[in-house]
């Protein structure tokens, strides 16, 4: 039986994945956070949901048998709490009451610019 550390870029969840095969390549969700993860010879990368889809319909690629262990969770509860927070709009309305100029993106260029780290951005974005 072979085991593999998985560890989600995403979310930071470690898992063992122990494979009855010997395989080097395998298609995954984040047991964490569902995140599509491809571990390719040892290392994690997060794919895109069309990109799992096209890797799991081509051809060559076979459903391995084994098992997952989670080492460690991660704090997903805040993630999960920031994107289920609702919306102060109602789906399909604009954002805005006109449309954004060429001198707005300039200015929010240039303003974002002057930030000098994270944290001055989020604070000009909240």
């Amino acid at each position: 039986m072979k085991t593999l550390d998985v560890d989600c870029p995403r979310c930071g969840c470690g898992c063992d994945l122990q494979l009855e095969d010997d395989t080097n390549v395998v298609l995954l969700s984040c047991p964490s956070c569902s995140t599509p993860l491809v571990s390719y010879y040892g290392q994690t990368f997060q794919v895109e949901p069309s990109e799992f889809r096209y890797l799991r319909q081509r051809g060559g690629m076979r459903e391995a048998t084994g098992a997952v262990r989670v080492r460690q969770g991660a704090g997903v509860g805040t993630m999960q709490q920031a994107v289920l927070a609702p919306a102060v709009h109602a789906a399909g309305d604009p954002l805005l009451d006109h449309p954004v100029g060429a001198d707005e993106i300039l200015e929010l260029h240039d303003e974002l610019a002057a930030c000098e780290s994270i944290e001055d951005v989020l604070r000009f974005l909240g």
